[in-house]
């Protein structure tokens, strides 16, 4: 798995109560930690084996705009496979912590972006 890697974050501001009522100044920054990365991967019609990082909880699979290109996903290498939507991926899959490892691979040759957390 190569390519360009992302981290997303994700922050506001916390409101407080003022003593006329909501105070919004100053804002205090929160949750500054990373809570999701993403990487891209290129498909062909051979599987992919993808391993998502240690204690991942959920992944999606992002196709790129105005994809038509079929798109497959198994989860063991016997498995015969499925389907999914060349145009949504995989919005929000959750997984066992413990089975991290999945396949994926497409008609012909289109790079996805793989997101998990």
């Amino acid at each position: 798995m190569s390519a360009a890697q992302s981290t997303l974050n994700v922050s506001g501001t916390i409101i407080t109560q003022g003593s006329t009522g909501l105070d919004y100044t100053p804002p205090v920054l929160v949750n500054i930690n990373a809570c999701a990365q993403s990487y891209s991967l290129a498909l062909t019609a051979t599987p992919v084996q993808v391993t998502l990082p240690a204690n991942t909880l959920w992944f999606g699979v992002q196709p790129p705009s105005n994809n038509s290109v079929a798109l497959h996903h198994k989860w063991l290498a016997g498995d015969t496979g499925s389907l999914i939507n060349s145009a949504y991926g995989i919005p929000c899959c959750s997984v066992d912590p413990t089975q991290l490892t999945f396949y994926l691979w497409s008609a012909s040759n289109v790079t996805v972006t793989i997101w998990s957390a």
